[in-house]
């Protein structure tokens, strides 16, 4: 019998959870300072110096890859794919009636969302692919290394771009008069999302080493595990108390 410790549906992992709640405590302190710039009580260049810009990249880039590693703890990622995306559509809605000329069109829940559905039919092909990549000897670490680059390539590239088509910026290629508040489309960050799944495989399987599974940071693995409520309470708790704020300020 392996002396390997199973992981997976039955056995959640301290440090992911930690990870991601460090996480949504950067995006709640990214919304405040946000709604702090747009009612004029702070400068944009709290946002927009590139110390801040460089941590951004970070935090978001490391919270779409273990979106993804959490993907092989989920039971059903159909389910939980259709219910973040209705919650996305949700916060659609409400931003809309807050600002109707810059809401959340297409933002990391409706792209969480629609990533989980697509991985859910992905998922049902993975034996067959996994035979195909034995039969021709297609190395494991070939997968990660090209997922991986696939995300800088088309984050430098694709990401930073306008195109004339209309319809298609949920995929990645907005045009000049597209704007969201929030804008994660599936290009560049479905390439990422696919390497936080090969990374989850290997941990639900102990591939990594021990000490991996026992890193934890006190506090932030509960925070971690409330992490979508926090995300979907947060802004307009933040919204409300900023505009009394702004309100009484003025």
């Amino acid at each position: 019998m392996s002396d390997k410790p199973a992981y997976g549906k039955t056995r959640r992992i301290p440090v992911i959870d930690a990870v991601r709640g460090i996480m949504i405590l950067y995006v709640v302190l990214y919304h405040l300072l946000y709604d702090l710039w747009m009612f004029g009580l702070i400068e944009k260049i709290w946002l927009a110096h590139p110390l801040m810009e460089a941590v951004h990249v970070v935090c978001y880039s490391t919270l779409v890859a273990f979106s993804g590693i959490s993907v092989n703890f989920s039971r059903n990622n159909l389910k939980r794919g259709l219910i973040l995306f209705g919650e996305a559509w949700a916060i659609t809605l409400v931003t809309w009636v807050l600002d109707p000329h810059m809401f959340v069109r297409f933002g990391v829940l409706h792209f969480l969302g629609l990533a989980a559905i697509l991985y859910h039919f992905i998922r049902m092909a993975e034996p067959k692919l996994e035979r195909i990549r034995r039969v021709c000897r297609i190395p494991d670490w070939l997968f990660p290394a090209a997922t991986f680059l696939l995300y800088v390539w088309t984050y430098a590239t694709v990401h930073q771009s306008i195109y004339n088509v209309e319809g298609l910026a949920w995929l990645g290629f907005r045009n000049a008069s597209y704007s969201s508040s929030d804008y994660f489309p599936m290009v560049p960050f479905f390439f990422l999302y696919l390497f936080g799944i090969w990374m989850g495989k290997k941990i639900v399987a102990g591939k990594f080493p021990p000490w991996f599974y026992r890193i934890n940071i006190k506090g932030m693995d509960a925070v971690g595990r409330k992490s979508i409520w926090i995300y979907l309470i947060h802004q307009p708790i933040i919204f409300g108390i900023v505009w009394l704020i702004a309100t009484y300020v003025k």
